[in-house]
């Protein structure tokens, strides 16, 4: 495990890391400074949750890192962000396959600040917050969603945005999957894509 515990938080920065057993911990950091790149969190297996009393962070300062839910596995946190700093850019996330998961009991950003940052949810996976953002700040550019095959949802009991402020995001549904809101989908600041392919 190439991972670093900081007082409660679980920080990955130098390589590779694979849960495999059920944590706890305040935050989790992938990638957490600016020369923090190219780092992987796994998380997979029946039964296996990493839990977060706060949030997680993809990329908080750094690029190109990625966060993988497989295999019956699931992060719980109370907000999530994919691309925290307006640096932060490259960053990913995928949550595939039956009853892998990523809950969030607040909100969901994808694109806080930084650029071409993505979410993948395949394969009958699911995500959940209150509100989500794609593209949140005004620098917050060409970041994207995908929801794709039949059974994959991303449930929103508030709010989903795209490209609140940054330009260029986009939300993509297809094969089957599904994103429901609850308050109605706002976009702006086009152009947007929303592509709906069954």
């Amino acid at each position: 495990m190439m991972a670093t515990a900081l007082g409660q938080d679980l920080v990955v920065d130098s390589g590779t890391t694979n849960i495999t057993s059920s944590a706890n911990y305040d935050n989790t950091y992938i990638g957490s400074n600016s020369t923090a790149s190219n780092n992987l969190l796994n998380v997979y297996g029946s039964g296996v949750v990493l839990s977060n009393s706060t949030n997680v962070y993809v990329g908080y300062a750094g690029s190109t890192n990625s966060m993988v839910i497989s295999n019956q596995g699931r992060v719980v946190s109370f907000s999530g962000f994919i691309g925290y700093a307006t640096n932060s850019s490259n960053n990913s996330v995928l949550v595939t396959g039956a009853n892998s998961a990523w809950t969030n009991t607040e909100d969901l950003c994808v694109g806080n600040g930084g650029s071409s940052n993505s979410l993948v949810i395949s394969n009958s996976a699911s995500v959940a917050s209150i509100n989500s953002y794609i593209g949140n700040s005004p620098l917050a550019s060409n970041n994207i969603v995908t929801v794709t095959g039949s059974g994959s949802g991303w449930t929103n009991t508030g709010d989903l945005f795209v490209g609140l402020n940054g330009s260029s995001n986009s939300l993509v549904i297809s094969i089957g999957g599904s994103a429901v809101n609850a308050n109605g989908l706002s976009a702006s600041n086009p152009p947007l894509l929303i592509i709906v392919c069954w």
